[in-house]
C-alpha cells in the first residue's frame, strides 16, 4: 500500500514515517525545498512541493491509497498565515486528490485540540467549538470546509489531536530544560487540566482509524483517556529527571499579558515568530479536557502511554540526544 505524507519532516509527520515504514508501507512525503528530511530520507521517497502551491500537488497524490495531510503552520508573526497555509493549503491538497486520485480509499486530515474549545470537563467532538487562537481558528475553518464541501466526495476522517508530546518535539522543550535547572513556572497553580497524548499513541490512532471503514465521515479526538493537571506533567518530568527540589514561582495572568506584548513586539522587530503571544496565554490559562471514547469505539484504540510512562520516555531520549 501506498501512503502519502504532508508534514513529514515534523514531530508528528516524523513518527508517522516511522510507524508506517514498520507495518510495510511504501511512503511518499510531500516537502518543501527548505525541509530538513534527514531523518526521513532513507524511509521514503520525497517528493517536493507546498500545500500552498496548488500546481506542485498533481503528482504527490496520484497513485496513492492513503494520504495523511499533517502539514500546518503552527506559529507565524502575520494571522493571515495561518488561513493560507491551514485552511487554503488544506482545501488545495483535497481539490488535488478530487481531482487526481478520486478513488482513493482513504484521507485522513491531521486538525488540532485548539480547533474545539477549552473545557474542564471531557468534551466530544459535537460539542459546538470556540477556538481561542489563530491556529485554532484556521483548523476550525478545515474542518468546516471539508464538513460541507468534500465529506461527500471523499472518504474523509478529521483526527483532533490533544496536546502532543515526545521524541524530536521543539515546542516542549523549554519546559523540560526548566524543570532540569530545577524551575517551574506555575499559571493558575498548575491547576489547569489537560488532555495529553504521546506521540506513538497518536500515530497509532491515525493508522486505526485510517484503515478503518467505519471512521469514514467523522471527526475524533486523539488523548490518554486519563487527563492530567499541569502540575502533574511537571511532577513526572521532576520523577524522570530525578529532581528532589525544585523552586515553584507562581505567576499571575497579567505578567503573562505582559511578557506576550514585549515578546510579540520583538517578535515583529526581528520578522521572527514565536510561539508565546497573547493567543498563548489565552490558552495556557484555560483547561483543555477532551474526550476519545469514539475513536476507541470505532478504532479499538488502545492508548498505552500514560504521563509517567511517556515522559520517562521523552526523557530518556532527551539525555540520549544530549539536550538535557
Amino acid at each position: 500500500m501506498r501512503v502519502l505524507i504532508t508534514g513529514a519532516s515534523g514531530f508528528v509527520g516524523y513518527h508517522l514515517v516511522d510507524f508506517l515504514s514498520k507495518e510495510g508501507f511504501e511512503i511518499f512525503c510531500l516537502v518543501r525545498k527548505t525541509s530538513n528530511v534527514e531523518r526521513i530520507k532513507d524511509k521514503v521517497k520525497l517528493l517536493y512541493g507546498e500545500v500552498t502551491v496548488p500546481s506542485s500537488l498533481e503528482e504527490a497524490v496520484k497513485g496513492v491509497d492513503y494520504i495523511i495531510h499533517a502539514a500546518g503552520l503552527v506559529k507565524s508573526v502575520r494571522k493571515k498565515d495561518y488561513f493560507d497555509v491551514n485552511t487554503q493549503g488544506t482545501i488545495n491538497i483535497l481539490n488535488a486528490t478530487l481531482k487526481y486520485n478520486p478513488k482513493i480509499k482513504k484521507f485522513v486530515y491531521i486538525s488540532s485540540q485548539a480547533a474545539s474549545r477549552p473545557s474542564k470537563e471531557e468534551i466530544k467532538e459535537d460539542i459546538p467549538s470556540s477556538p481561542v487562537t489563530s491556529y485554532g481558528k484556521s483548523k476550525l475553518a478545515s474542518e468546516k470546509f471539508i464538513e460541507e464541501n468534500f465529506m461527500d466526495k471523499l472518504p474523509i476522517t478529521i483526527i483532533r489531536p490533544s496536546a502532543v508530546y515526545g521524541p524530536y518535539d521543539k515546542e516542549f522543550l523549554p519546559v523540560y530544560k526548566m524543570i532540569n535547572n530545577g524551575i517551574e513556572i506555575l499559571v493558575k497553580g498548575g491547576k489547569t487540566k489537560l488532555s495529553m497524548v504521546y506521540v506513538k499513541d497518536l500515530v497509532k490512532s491515525v493508522f486505526l482509524s485510517m484503515i478503518s471503514e467505519k471512521t469514514t465521515g467523522k471527526k475524533y479526538f486523539s488523548a490518554h483517556p486519563q487527563s492530567v493537571y499541569l502540575i502533574d506533567f511537571y511532577k513526572a518530568i521532576e520523577k524522570s529527571l530525578g529532581k528532589k527540589f525544585v523552586l515553584r514561582i507562581p505567576v499571575p495572568i497579567p505578567i503573562l499579558y505582559t511578557l506576550a506584548f514585549l515578546n510579540t513586539i520583538l517578535s515583529k522587530v526581528i520578522n521572527k515568530p514565536s510561539m508565546f503571544n497573547f493567543e498563548k496565554v489565552n490558552e495556557i490559562k484555560n483547561s483543555w479536557v477532551c474526550s476519545p471514547e469514539n475513536i476507541i469505539k470505532d478504532t479499538g484504540m488502545k492508548y498505552e502511554y500514560d504521563i509517567e510512562k511517556g515522559v520517562e520516555e521523552t526523557i530518556k531520549w532527551l539525555k540520549d540526544e544530549k539536550l538535557l
